[in-house]
C-alpha cells in the first residue's frame, strides 16, 4: 500500500516540505496525519477522502442522514470510539461495519476486532459526519443537555453563549476562572495566593488541553456511556488537567478534591500543610470525579468502595509525572486524593541529606556493613523513601544485586531491580521479600515492615549475609525496637539483626522575607521549659518568624528541609537495654548519653540556625 504523504505529493496536492512539517505535527500531537494536513489547511477533507478511499479500498461512507441502532453503543464504548476516532455503522453475522477517518490505522482495526470478538470492515468518514454519528450512537448531545439542565444560572449563561461551537459544551478557561473566582474561600489561606493561583490558574487551563498527554498501561475502561461523556467535556478535561499543571507548579505533594453538601473544593499540600486553593460548582463533582477515574483507569461506574490507581502524564516541558490515586466514598460523594510521585530529586550521598557529624559517622557506617537492617522511621510524607533511595543510590554499583519492593515505586533506579507490590492479587511485600531470596540479592529494600511475617523474614534475611533497608511507622528512634517487638520478634534477635534506626520528619524552610522574633507567646514558652529553655534565653537567639511575600505565596516558608534522630545499636549498652526490653525512654536515655540528639533538639538546632520558625518546630517535632 503506497503511503498517504507519497500519493498526495504524486497528485500535487502538497509539497514535500508540507509533508515533513505535518509529520512533525503529528509525531508531537500523536494525531492522524490526515487530520493534521487538514488543521493546517494544505488539503480539504474532500482531498484527504478521495486519497484515502483509492489508497485503502475502503468505500466512502454517508453518515449525515443514517439512523443508527442505539444498541450498538454496547459492542463499541464510546471511550473505544473516541480513541480510534470511528463509529459503529451495523453487524452483519460476523462481520462488524465500522466508518473511520483513518482506516489505514491497523493497530485501531485491531484493538476494535480483539474487543468486539468480529471481523471488522472499515468504511471512510469524514470529522464532521463522525460527530454527528457519535450524538446518535452515544447521545453525546443528549447528555451534554442533561449535564446543562443540572448547572447553575450563571453557569448556564455561560452554556448559551458557546452553544453552536464544535466542541459541544464548550465553555472557556477564561469563563471557568470567571465562575471559580466569586466562589474561593479564605480558610487559612492568604488573599494573595487566592488572587495569584485563580490568575495563574486561568493560563494553566487555557493550553492544557495540547500540553498533557495521558499514559495507560491498558486501554481497558470499565464504564457506562453517560458519567464517560459528562467527563470527556472540553472544560471538565481542562479544569482536571489544569488542577494536574497547578499541583506542579506550586511544588504540592497532594491534590484533594473533597465533595460537600453545598462546596466542591480542591485543596494542594504544600510543604506539608494543605491549602485551599478553589471552590468548583457542586453541580460538576460528578464530572470531574470521573474524569480522574477514567485517568487513572478506576471504575467509574463503581462508587461503593474506595479504588486506587495511577496516572502518568507527559508535559509539554519535557517532564513526566505519576500520581497515585485513591477514591474514599463519602456522604457527598467521593473523595479524590492524588500522591504526586518522584518530583524530587535524590543525591548521590547520604551527606547531601543534612545529617549533623555524629549522625553521618553512624549511618555511613551501617550502610557499610556488608549485612544487618536499617530502618527508617516518620509518618507518611516525612521523606523516609528519599533517605532510603538516597542509600540505594549510595550503594548501586555493577557487583551488587539490589532488589526492592516498593508501594508505590516513587524514583526509578537505573541498575535496580524494583518492584510493585499488588495486595489485591496476593503479592504481598512478605510474599516479594520471599521471592526475593530466591534471586541472590546482596541489599534488599522493603517498603514498609507491616506485619509479623514480613518483619521475621526481615530479619532471618539481614542475620543470614544481606543489608536490608525498610520503613516503619513510629514516633521516634527508640520507640522502633518496642514496635518491632510488639509485632512478635524476639528482643534478642532485634538487638542482632537491627544495626541502626532513623526517624525523620520534615520541617518547612523560612523565606527569605522571615522577620527577628521580639516576643514568644506563652503557650510556645511552655513547650520551651519541657526542654529546660526559658524565652529569654531563645530570644537572645535572634530567631525568626515568618512572614510572607510574592515569592512564597505569602506562606512565610519555602521549601522543607529534613531532621534526623539517629539510634546506632552497635555496643553493649543499647543491646542490653533492648534484649533486657526496657521502654523506649530508657533506650533513649542510654542512646543520649552516647551521643544521639532528639528530634525536639534537632529541631530546636535549626531554629537557633534560623532555617525555621519556633511554630514550625513545635507543630513538627515537640510533643506537649
Amino acid at each position: 500500500m503506497a503511503k498517504l504523504g507519497d500519493m498526495l505529493i504524486t497528485e500535487g496536492l502538497i509539497t514535500p516540505d508540507q509533508l515533513q512539517e505535518a509529520l512533525s505535527i503529528q509525531s508531537r500531537k500523536k494525531s492522524f496525519l490526515g487530520e493534521t494536513l487538514i488543521n493546517e489547511k494544505y488539503i480539504t477533507e474532500n482531498q484527504l477522502l478521495d486519497v484515502l478511499t483509492r489508497q485503502t479500498g475502503s468505500p466512502i461512507i454517508d453518515l449525515s442522514e443514517m439512523s443508527f441502532d442505539k444498541n450498538l453503543a454496547k459492542i463499541l464504548p464510546w471511550e473505544l470510539a473516541r480513541k480510534h476516532n470511528c463509529v459503529p455503522v451495523k453487524i452483519t453475522g460476523k462481520i462488524f461495519h465500522v466508518a473511520m477517518m483513518d482506516p489505514t490505522n491497523a493497530l485501531a482495526i485491531d484493538d476494535i476486532s480483539f474487543r468486539t470478538n468480529k471481523t471488522v470492515k472499515t468504511f471512510l468518514t469524514g470529522q464532521k459526519p463522525l460527530k454527528y454519528a457519535w450524538e446518535q450512537v452515544y447521545g453525546f448531545k443528549q447528555q451534554t443537555d442533561n449535564l446543562k439542565k443540572n448547572l447553575d444560572k450563571d453557569e448556564q449563561a455561560l452554556l448559551n453563549k458557546n452553544e453552536g461551537k464544535e466542541d459541544g459544551l464548550a465553555i472557556s478557561s477564561k469563563d471557568w476562572a470567571a465562575m471559580s473566582q466569586n466562589k474561593l474561600v479564605d480558610d487559612g489561606m492568604p488573599e494573595e495566593m487566592e488572587k495569584v493561583s485563580v490568575d495563574d490558574f486561568d493560563n494553566i487551563v487555557a493550553g492544557a488541553l495540547d500540553e498533557i498527554e495521558i499514559v495507560t498501561e491498558s486501554s481497558e475502561q470499565k464504564s457506562s456511556v453517560g458519567l464517560t461523556v459528562a467527563a470527556e467535556a472540553p472544560p471538565i478535561i481542562k479544569m482536571v488537567n489544569g488542577i494536574l499543571l497547578k499541583s506542579i507548579d506550586m511544588g504540592a505533594s497532594d491534590i484533594h478534591i473533597e465533595p460537600f453538601e453545598k462546596m466542591f473544593r480542591v485543596r494542594f499540600r504544600i510543604d506539608g500543610v494543605l491549602h485551599n486553593v478553589m471552590n468548583l460548582p457542586v453541580s460538576v463533582k460528578n464530572a470531574v470525579t470521573s474524569r480522574i477515574k477514567i485517568m487513572s483507569e478506576m471504575d467509574i461506574t463503581e462508587r461503593r468502595i474506595p479504588q486506587d490507581g495511577r496516572i502518568k502524564i507527559k508535559i509539554a516541558r519535557g517532564q513526566s509525572m505519576e500520581f497515585r490515586v485513591s477514591s474514599l466514598p463519602t456522604v457527598f460523594g467521593e473523595k479524590i486524593v492524588l500522591r504526586l510521585l518522584g518530583q524530587g530529586t535524590l543525591g548521590k550521598d547520604v551527606k547531601e541529606l543534612g545529617f549533623n557529624d555524629f549522625q553521618i559517622k553512624n549511618v555511613s557506617e551501617a550502610i557499610s556493613n556488608p549485612y544487618g537492617m536499617i530502618l527508617v522511621t516518620g509518618p507518611t510524607g516525612s521523606g523516609k523513601s528519599t533517605t532510603l533511595y538516597t542509600a540505594l543510590n549510595m550503594l548501586n554499583n555493577a557487583d551488587i544485586n539490589i532488589v526492592t519492593a516498593e508501594d508505590p515505586v516513587e524514583f526509578n533506579l537505573p541498575g535496580v531491580n524494583q518492584v510493585q507490590v499488588k495486595a489485591a492479587i496476593g503479592f504481598t511485600f512478605e510474599a516479594a521479600l520471599r521471592s526475593f531470596l530466591r534471586q541472590d540479592p546482596d541489599i534488599i529494600m522493603v517498603g514498609e515492615m507491616r506485619d509479623l511475617e514480613t518483619a521475621s523474614i526481615g530479619v532471618k534475611a539481614a542475620l543470614t549475609g544481606h543489608l536490608v533497608l525498610s520503613t516503619l511507622h513510629t514516633n521516634d528512634a527508640p520507640s522502633t525496637i518496642t514496635r518491632f517487638m510488639d509485632m512478635g520478634i524476639d528482643p534478642f534477635m532485634c538487638s542482632a539483626a537491627i544495626k541502626l534506626v532513623i526517624a525523620q520528619r520534615l520541617v518547612r524552610r523560612l523565606c527569605q522575607c522571615a522577620e527577628v522574633v521580639t516576643d514568644i507567646p506563652d503557650n510556645e514558652a511552655n513547650l520551651l521549659s519541657m526542654l529546660d529553655l526559658n524565652k529569654e534565653e531563645v530570644l537572645s537567639w535572634n530567631i525568626k518568624k515568618p512572614v510572607g511575600c510574592k515569592k512564597c505565596n505569602k506562606i512565610g516558608y519555602k521549601g522543607r528541609k529534613p531532621i534526623f534522630e539517629v539510634l546506632p545499636i552497635n555496643c553493649k549498652e543499647i543491646r542490653d537495654a533492648i534484649v533486657n526490653c526496657k521502654s523506649p525512654m530508657d533506650i533513649q536515655i542510654v542512646a543520649r548519653r552516647l551521643g544521639m540528639t532528639t528530634l525536639s533538639e534537632e529541631a530546636i538546632q535549626n531554629v537557633k540556625e534560623g532555617h525555621t520558625s519556633l511554630s514550625e518546630a513545635f507543630r513538627v517535632a515537640v510533643a506537649e
